[in-house]
């Protein structure tokens, strides 16, 4: 590989075909360029960010958080980077990054400040304040535009698992880890009290702005025969894009949108998880929802392309990080109905005989 990368291939060009093997499932291929970059180019942060993913969704974790954390290359924070040393009473500021799934999923390592004798802070994405509020480790949560003193560094949500030293059999796994609020809870429960049967909250629409939106998110009209089993009650969860794909639903089926009352929430959030604490099931495609329904530990669905984001790993319908999902992959790149097969002979043992 070292011949052909010097011979007949740019490094953008080497890079750009690393990230064709892997988006085929070709993984191996994958490995060996960006190996071969890395051997020739070391600092190569692109190189070495993918090659670290892949490593993770592997299960690998010892070798993959290390390259992994090269994602942070060229962007210094405001403050120290904090290394995972004693902190005698210090302030560790967390910063979010990427999208709210990725904050739910890791901000469950607050209590490692804790633990190591500091005080977690952490900078929210907005409205989700109330919601982590309740996180183990006592963390201040602040949200953008509040005032933060006498912070000693910072470290990225992330990279948070790498200082923990996780493997996947150290995975933090105790859930609930966030909890719901009571009184939302109960407001919800009488609203959805009127509806009968299994209640299942959905939500099948990603972040269109994401490069790889298109391979996880399913239209909502490809659910039509799963909510035709009976015994069944459907709930919207979507908020936002992929709301609009309501309007063209069949009206006989048992599925009621509730994402434009929770998109109205000035807590949405909150108000999401106390939708899901009173629902009996929630399947979604990876997105936040997925996270906040395990996060909550209430039972999830999570429907999965067949090249998967590396924190769901390869051949299993279990999560080392939710023990409360199932996971339901594609067989084949943008094949949904095997999926959806699937999740209906599944959805016919839970909900027994007509």
């Amino acid at each position: 590989m070292s011949i052909i990368l010097d011979q007949s291939l740019s490094l953008n060009d080497a890079l750009a075909l690393a990230h064709d093997h892997h988006m085929v499932a070709r993984y191996t291929e994958a490995m060996t360029i960006y190996q071969a970059i890395i051997e020739q180019v070391p600092d190569c942060a692109p190189a070495q960010t993918n090659f670290g993913a892949l490593l993770l969704l592997h299960g690998d974790f010892t070798n993959g958080w290390p390259a992994f954390e090269w994602r942070r290359h060229g962007q210094p924070g405001q403050l120290p980077t904090w290394n995972g040393a004693a902190l005698n009473g210090q302030r560790v500021l967390i910063r979010g990054e990427q999208g709210a799934g990725d904050n739910i999923q890791f901000l469950r390592y607050a209590a490692l400040i804790r633990e190591r004798n500091g005080v977690p802070v952490i900078l929210s994405p907005p409205g989700m304040k109330r919601l982590l509020s309740g996180l183990a480790g006592d963390p201040e949560i602040l949200e953008p535009g509040d005032q933060a003193s006498e912070l000693a560094c910072e470290i990225a949500v992330l990279s948070l698992p790498a200082l923990a030293g996780t493997t996947v059999e150290t995975i933090p796994s105790v859930v609930p880890y966030l909890h719901a609020d009571p009184g939302s809870t109960a407001r919800w429960a009488k609203k959805l009290s009127a509806y009968e049967g299994l209640k299942i909250g959905l939500c099948w629409q990603g972040n269109p702005d994401k490069p790889r939106d298109h391979l996880r998110s399913i239209p909502l009209n490809a659910f039509a025969s799963l909510m035709a089993a009976p015994g069944c009650h459907w709930f919207g969860l979507q908020v936002g894009p992929g709301e609009d794909q309501t309007e063209t639903m069949d009206p006989a089926l048992p599925f009621t949108h509730l994402g434009t009352a929770l998109g109205e929430s000035q807590d949405r959030f909150v108000d999401a998880a106390a939708v899901i604490d009173n629902l009996d099931l929630v399947i979604s495609i990876d997105t936040a929802i997925a996270h906040l329904a395990g996060a909550l530990g209430g039972p999830v669905w999570i429907l999965l392309p067949h090249v998967p984001d590396w924190r769901w790993m390869l051949g299993r319908d279990d999560s080392p990080w939710y023990p409360s999902a199932r996971l339901f992959r594609q067989d084949r790149k943008e094949n949904w109905s095997s999926v959806l097969d699937q999740a209906a002979a599944a959805l016919g043992e839970l909900n027994g005989p007509a």
